[in-house]
């Protein structure tokens, strides 16, 4: 029973934090900071990473690193696109 309110928290707290829905304009909005990608990219980022993680598990790599390499490749990604989208923001 005192695990219920906890659950329900979110809930109660979706008026001061917001839910991402902009009422005014009747779109979806997202962070100040973020607010690039798709559902499309987040399944095939999300297949992508099963992928390298099958391929640790058959290289027979220990499970503690294989948390380690799978955010390493993760951290990487992020930094790669990051960089890549400031060139690309210099150059034009």
């Amino acid at each position: 029973m005192q695990s219920l309110p906890i659950g329900f928290r979110p809930a109660f707290h979706r008026e001061r934090l917001g839910d991402g829905f902009d009422r005014r304009s009747g779109h979806w909005r997202c962070g100040d900071t973020g607010g690039v990608g798709n559902p499309l990219g987040a399944l095939i980022g999300a297949a992508i990473i099963g992928v390298i993680e099958n391929v640790i598990v058959l290289l027979g790599v220990s499970p503690y690193w294989q948390t380690i390499v799978s955010g390493a490749i993760v951290v990487l990604a992020i930094s790669f696109d990051s960089i890549h989208r400031n060139f690309m923001k210099k150059a034009s």
